[in-house]
């Protein structure tokens, strides 16, 4: 038997390694293998943490710097996936095979799901300020092979569902918020969180400043995620026209409540009949938009099949590439980050314009 002294850790206990073997020359060369190691920064104690605690005390040092929306899914990551597979393995025993043998049983059970790509990013981090607050000397998890999840897909409507949809939509309170949505590809956040103040109405200029989100159960106006997503848009004529209809009803509702309504400054507010006694001009919960979005899209003539809200704002970018608006433009309206986030959502179009294109050229040209 061999024994490294590495000195004592952080509870004053002292920190050895043993070595074994059959012969005195084994436990040498093992003694000198370790010793290497040691020298390296690549030895450490098994009195690291676990990976449970670690992740709990990485996420409530950075938790302040992170959005609402960010916090509930990187802990969501650690507490689902993160903990059940490598809760109780100390840091230094968590290596790179491990993580790869866990990455590809859950792609083979379950395919390449967007939440285990999400898991693996928080360990990459969680692992990153380890090795900087030198508890482990490498990061496992940027070795490895992540599956790329599987997109999600893109369902727009085409201009038929969309003329067909904003048409029942019209004869319901909220149907200047899916007008909106639709015409200017809004997320729903950014819908729900408009407030009149970013409204011009006589220039038909559209803010979008902030979103509308449910933080610990409660809707409160969040900034948006990128300084890209604020922009300044300019309304179709149809919207202009349906938020002037939705202002006027808005000012009925809000003299039939009296003293029940509560003064938000939000343009798509809720609303009771009087007598429910309950506050309303408070913001709209998203569970129950996505609710009337189906009830209006079942309601259509013919019935359309149902759609997220967020392929509203597919919608909008589908019917716009399809009418030759440059990609650019598309990307500036609703927001992305980068041009090239709008090139890949809508690559399949772009070839069916530049195939129309062609058409066109050969229409004109061959003779």
């Amino acid at each position: 038997m061999g024994r490294i002294n590495l000195g004592r850790g952080p509870d004053g206990r002292r920190q050895r390694k043993y070595v074994y073997g059959d012969t005195e020359a084994d436990v040498v060369a093992g003694m000198k293998k370790l010793n290497g190691r040691a020298v390296h920064g690549l030895l450490r104690s098994t009195s690291t943490p676990t990976v449970a605690s670690f992740l709990d005390l990485w996420f409530d040092t950075n938790t302040d710097d992170w959005r609402p929306s960010t916090r509930r899914s990187y802990r969501r990551a650690i507490d689902r996936f993160l903990k059940p597979a490598f809760g109780t393995v100390r840091l230094e025993q968590l290596g790179p095979l491990m993580i790869q043998a866990w990455l590809t049983g859950e792609k083979k059970q379950h395919g390449a799901r967007r939440r285990i790509a999400l898991a693996h990013a928080v360990l990459r981090s969680a692992l990153t300020a380890a090795k900087g607050l030198e508890i482990v000397a490498t990061n496992a998890a940027e070795s490895v092979s992540a599956p790329t999840p599987t997109a999600r897909s893109i369902r727009p409507l085409d201009l038929n569902e969309a003329t067909a949809f904003l048409k029942i939509a019209e004869q319901h309170r909220l149907g200047a918020l899916f007008s909106v949505a639709l015409a200017c590809g809004l997320r729903l956040g950014e819908a729900t969180g408009l407030r009149w103040d970013d409204l011009d109405l006589d220039t038909g200029e559209l803010h979008i400043r902030q979103q509308l989100q449910v933080v610990n159960k409660q809707l409160v106006l969040q900034p948006l995620k990128t300084e890209k997503s604020r922009r300044t848009l300019i309304l179709p004529n149809l919207c202009v026209k349906a938020l002037k209809a939705h202002r006027t009803k808005q000012l009925e509702e809000r003299l039939k409540a009296g003293a029940e309504w509560i003064d938000t400054g939000l343009v798509f507010t809720t609303y009771s009949k009087r007598g429910r006694r309950r506050k309303v001009g408070t913001g709209l919960d998203p569970a129950n938009v996505r609710r009337v979005l189906h009830d209006l899209l079942d309601a259509a003539h013919p019935k359309i099949a149902r759609r997220r809200f967020h392929d509203l704002r597919h919608s909008a970018a589908s019917l716009l590439i399809a009418a030759g608006v440059e990609l650019v433009e598309v990307s500036q309206l609703l927001g992305h980050s980068e041009l090239r986030v709008t090139a890949d959502l809508y690559a399949h179009l772009q070839k069916q314009t530049a195939a129309k294109a062609a058409r066109h050229m050969d229409a004109m040209l061959v003779r």
